[in-house]
């Protein structure tokens, strides 16, 4: 008698009954090992479907309640335990009532704002500064008499120190010679402004790019923060100020990026950034920022037009030049995730990257959150590696590689062993045996870090810096254009330097803008990069 291989999980009681008078009829046929057989089919798919539904609903109900920590304690085996009462107590929620409808007569009449740049205001404070005329000036050029002072002609433009707006006034002394009236009218240069045209001083200017780009304050809230201090601005002349004061700052970030590409190694990761785009059927496309940072140097981020390695710029400036004149540039080593197509746009380089041993954890601690406890034995072999790396952090190069070498070595030999042990074990699709191969297909990239004491054990600076972009997604929800997501990356750049070497970005933009006048040569501008300002010295 032909039997079917296995029946369909049953469902309802209905499949139930179905499934019991198949068994027995087979039993009554005289198949008894095949009833066994199929009886005990049916119970482990039942089972592996009843795990994999546990896991996703463990995952689900971590995301919505659970902490977002990766934190590892031995004794951390009970974890999200209960949330599933504690949910069922909490279905008693109070009615939706919808609100009441506004009343389009009562609402006021919108005025248009005026354009252009309009008069000084009148009601902020005014610290005046006269100018003089040089000592060229003073004197006429055609009789050499001392020239009379008449009057001044003021020149004004919005600035700002913490803690007030205020108007700073140079009142620029014009001169004339009494014999001499053909000889013209002398008058004292103003000091020039970081946008030429613009009524916005370098202390003003650095307020609007950090609380952007630092604080991730949209321009829109920015504007209600300067009507509250009793300054009441266009969001175009606003806008404006940002545009410019980017664009006047994007000469740095070339000059950053060959600076950490000096490197011995660099950390690369990527995130999305929303931007956008009328012609797209959604409104928006997803653009990527891939951020490069070096601790205690720096990080700079770059923007690609959709979801495609941004790596082709980052390639190109390392390769080997064509021309025989120039010098060798220094090859960094790239450390990463596991993502194979980043390593593929690495391979040109001659220098496998290395791994980040945090997103190898990372599938461990995801397969022991799903209740799978032999993962736990893995995650203490992490958790020593770590605690190793914090005694090394301090440490110089040659003395972390010896640190590694005696400590770190028979760790990750012991956790090859035990992947080695585990996965004949574990399931490809459960979460232990997806984190044993991701492990396992990378291993010789995740242990790259004992042969070189100057490679990092993962990309923790990188997603750090990611923060920034992720706090700017809640708050102005995605960039104008791909223009705009540009110079979005470029006060970015800046203020994440500033941050990560502990000087306070608006000190730092306010003397850059103040000190940036065109016509720079790459090395002047070397000297205003973050990590040369904050020293006074040239670039090393």
């Amino acid at each position: 008698m032909d039997q079917p291989a296995h029946l369909p999980l049953p469902k309802r009681a209905d499949d139930l009954d179905a499934v019991r008078e198949h068994i027995e009829r087979m039993l009554a046929a005289g198949d008894t090992t095949g009833a066994l057989d199929l009886l005990f089919d049916l119970l482990s798919r039942l089972r592996n479907h009843n795990e994999a539904t546990q896991t996703r609903l463990l995952a689900a109900l971590r995301k919505l309640y659970g902490r977002s920590s990766e934190r590892f304690a031995p004794d951390e085996q009970g974890i999200l335990n209960g949330i599933l009462d504690d949910v069922a107590a909490a279905e008693t929620e109070a009615p939706a009532t919808d609100p009441p409808a506004a009343d389009p007569s009562k609402d006021p009449p919108r005025r248009a704002r005026p354009h252009g740049r309009g008069e000084m205001p009148a009601n902020l404070p005014q610290r005046v500064k006269r100018v003089g005329l040089s000592d060229e000036q003073r004197t006429c050029p055609c009789c050499q008499k001392p020239l009379r002072i008449f009057g001044v002609e003021s020149r004004w433009y919005i600035d700002y120190e913490p803690g007030s707006i205020f108007v700073r006034v140079f009142e620029c002394e014009k001169g004339a010679c009494p014999s001499c009236p053909d000889a013209g009218v002398a008058q004292a240069d103003a000091p020039t402004r970081p946008i030429p045209g613009a009524q916005v001083g370098p202390g003003m200017l650095a307020r609007v790019l950090v609380e952007k780009a630092q604080d991730q304050l949209p321009l829109y809230r920015q504007l209600g923060r300067f009507k509250r201090e009793g300054f009441d601005l266009a969001d175009s002349t606003l806008q404006g100020w940002w545009d410019a004061g980017a664009d006047k700052l994007s000469r740095l970030i070339p000059l950053l990026r060959e600076r950490l590409l000096q490197a011995p190694a660099v950390e690369i990761d990527a995130t999305i950034l929303p931007v956008l785009d009328r012609d797209h059927p959604k409104g928006l496309h997803i653009g990527s920022v891939w951020t490069q940072a070096v601790r205690g140097v720096g990080v700079v981020y770059g923007y690609e037009h959709g979801k495609k390695l941004g790596l082709q710029s980052v390639i190109k400036t390392l390769l080997p030049s064509t021309n025989p004149t120039d010098p060798a540039r220094p090859i960094p080593r790239f450390v990463m995730d596991g993502e194979w197509l980043i390593a593929r746009e690495l391979a040109v380089l001659s220098k496998p990257p290395q791994c980040c041993m945090m997103h190898a954890r990372r599938y461990f601690e995801k397969a022991f959150q799903a209740k799978d406890l032999r993962a736990s034995v893995a995650m203490g072999y992490f958790r020593t590696l770590f605690d190793i790396e914090r005694r090394a952090k301090d440490l110089s190069s040659a003395e972390r590689q010896a640190l590694r070498d005696a400590e770190s070595a028979p760790v990750l030999e012991a956790l090859r062993e035990w992947i080695t042990e585990m996965w004949p074990s574990a399931p490809p699709r459960t979460p232990l045996g997806v984190a044993l191969r991701y492990s396992a297909n990378r291993w010789m990239q995740l242990g790259l870090f004992v042969l070189d004491g100057d490679l990092p054990i993962d990309t923790g600076e990188a997603e750090r810096q990611h923060r920034r972009i992720a706090l700017g997604r809640k708050n102005y929800l995605f960039a104008g254009s791909d223009a705009g997501a540009v110079r979005l990356c470029t006060v970015l750049s800046l203020c994440g330097c500033c941050h990560m070497l502990g000087i306070d970005p608006w000190q730092y933009l306010r003397d850059v803008l103040d000190r940036m006048p065109d016509g720079l040569t790459d090395d002047q501008l070397r000297a205003l990069l973050p990590m040369n300002w904050k020293t006074g010295t040239p670039e090393a």
